[in-house]
């Protein structure tokens, strides 16, 4: 009797292990990053025709800035009317990939620069210089380098979520920007 319960167990053991390991680890696939051939940086920049003063169009985008970033005046480097510019130095959040059962946890805050430009019927942006904030800068850059020794399959993730993040900002102003308010 001892011997078949011993037999059932070893294996139920060898049957839940192989099925464990059958169990294929979800891929992830960075998307086709924009980078700069200039300054090898990742990099999302646009211009976009619009009716509008150079004035009118900077209006609009500083009021943008300010609805979609949190705590936006503490990350606004530079505000010049005149020249129709503004720097920005704002951040994100990314998760880290979700794991089979439990919560999905952060995976740490990214750093970026933003500088948008205005001019007579047009305005541009740039989105670029992403580090992982840490106690020393980390280029996000090193998460596309596959033969590193340091290679983790999750930096794929971590690129989606980027990608992500950006795409979501620079639709929301896109979608803000072309907004005409009612004239009362």
């Amino acid at each position: 009797m001892r011997k078949s319960i011993k037999l059932i167990l070893i294996i139920m053991f060898v049957f839940s292990t192989s099925i464990l390991f059958a169990q294929k680890q979800e891929e992830y696939k960075a998307p086709n990053m924009p980078i700069n051939k200039e300054t090898t940086l990742i990099s999302y920049n646009g211009e976009i025709e619009m009716q509008g003063t150079k004035d009118l169009l900077f209006r609009k985008g500083i009021t943008w800035y300010h609805s979609y970033i949190k705590n936006s005046k503490n990350f606004l480097k530079e505000e010049n009317v005149l020249e129709g510019k503004f720097v920005a130095r704002p951040r994100f959040k990314i998760m880290s990939p979700p794991p089979k059962k439990g919560i999905q946890t952060m995976a740490g805050v990214v750093n970026y620069t933003l500088i948008m430009t205005f001019k007579e019927g047009k305005y541009s942006y740039e989105i670029t210089d992403m580090k992982l904030q840490q106690a020393s800068d980390y280029p996000i850059e090193n998460w596309m380098k596959k033969d590193s020794k340091s290679y983790q399959e999750s930096w794929e993730y971590y690129l989606m979520e980027v990608d992500k993040n950006i795409q979501e900002l620079i639709s929301d102003m896109k979608k803000r920007m072309a907004y005409k308010q009612e004239s009362k």
